[in-house]
C-alpha cells in the first residue's frame, strides 16, 4: 500500500511528510488563499466618498498631516496653510485618502495639485483619478484655465494623471527635482 507523502518545496534532503501534516499545510496555503480573495472583494465592492474638507479646523488640518505621514511616509508634510483639500472616505467612515489643489505662485489663471495620496490597502480602487477629477472641478468654479502638477519617480501618479487627460510639459524654470515631471491639463469651459 502506498503512503501519501509531500515534500518540502526547496529542499532536497527534507525528510518525507506524512499525510496527516501534508493535509494541514494543504489546508493552510487553501486558508491563505480564502484570506486574500476576501480581502480583495471586499475592498473591490466597497464604495468611497471623496469630501471637501475646511482646513481653518484644527482637526482637518491633524487629519490631513496624519494622511500624509500615512500615505506618503518617505515624504515631507506638506503645509496645510491654503487652498482646498478633500478627504476620501470609505464606507466604514475610515479617512483613507487626501488631495490638494492650491494656487499657482507662478501663473494668476492656473491652480496646483499639490499633494495626494491613497492608503495602501485602498489603492487600485481609481481614487486618486477621483481626487484628481475633484479638484480640476475646484479650478474649473474658480474660473482657472490651467491646472498643473508634477510627480518624481511616481509612475502610478503619471498614469492617473495621463488617464484624466494631461500632457507633460517643460516649465521655463522648473519648480521640481531634477527627475521631476511636469504636467498641464486645460481646463474646458462651457462657450
Amino acid at each position: 500500500m502506498h503512503q501519501s507523502v509531500c515534500r518540502q518545496p526547496g529542499l532536497s534532503n527534507a525528510p518525507d511528510k506524512p499525510g496527516l501534516l501534508c493535509l494541514y499545510h494543504g489546508i493552510f496555503k487553501y486558508a491563505i488563499v480564502i484570506f486574500l480573495v476576501t480581502i480583495f472583494w471586499h475592498h473591490k465592492g466597497m464604495k468611497y466618498h471623496v469630501v471637501p474638507v475646511d482646513t481653518r479646523q484644527p482637526e482637518v488640518v491633524q487629519l490631513l498631516t496624519l494622511l500624509q505621514k500615512t500615505c506618503l511616509p518617505h515624504d515631507k508634510i506638506y503645509p496645510i496653510t491654503k487652498g482646498y483639500w478633500h478627504v476620501v472616505y470609505s464606507q466604514d467612515g475610515e479617512a483613507v485618502g487626501f488631495g490638494g489643489i492650491v494656487p499657482s505662485t507662478r501663473w494668476s489663471d492656473t491652480m496646483y495639485l499639490c499633494r495626494a495620496g491613497v492608503a495602501r490597502a485602498h489603492q487600485g480602487q481609481g481614487l486618486q483619478k477621483r481626487l484628481i477629477r475633484q479638484r480640476i472641478k475646484v479650478a474649473k468654479r474658480l474660473g482657472m484655465n490651467w491646472v498643473i502638477s508634477d510627480t518624481n519617480q511616481n509612475p502610478a501618479s503619471a498614469n492617473s494623471l495621463i488617464a484624466i487627460g494631461f500632457k507633460m510639459f517643460e516649465p521655463s524654470q522648473p519648480w521640481g527635482l531634477k527627475t521631476a515631471l511636469y504636467w498641464k491639463y486645460k481646463i474646458k469651459h462651457a462657450v
